[in-house]
């Protein structure tokens, strides 16, 4: 009787923290130019404040997973672009937030 109360309590515990890491969500979007709507290809997009980021990919889109739902401000830095930054992008548990950044 008592390795299965140790097992009961070892599985609610383990479903409970698998439920606590599916709490997260994601910020998905494009960088793009501006002037002409091209994909702006490899630019360094940074959640502020902190040391998460990536970096976009050839056709201009990213993808930011695994965020703690919350308010967030995107800044993207670029070589031939005005530094931009993308205020209160709001993460949701377990939703994608769309967003489309445009580089002048």
């Amino acid at each position: 009787m008592k390795i299965t109360g140790r097992i009961l309590i070892f599985l609610c515990v383990f479903c409970f923290i698998g439920k606590l890491s599916a709490q997260t969500g994601t910020i998905r979007g494009t960088v793009v130019n501006k002037l002409n709507n091209e994909a702006v290809p490899f630019a360094p997009i940074a959640i502020t404040g902190t040391t998460l980021g990536t970096t976009s990919s050839e056709n201009g889109t990213f993808e930011l997973k695994g965020l703690q739902p919350g308010v967030y401000n995107l800044e993207v830095a670029v070589i031939g672009f005005k530094r931009f930054t993308l205020f209160d992008v709001e993460v949701k548990p377990t939703r994608v937030t769309q967003i489309k950044i445009e580089l002048e």
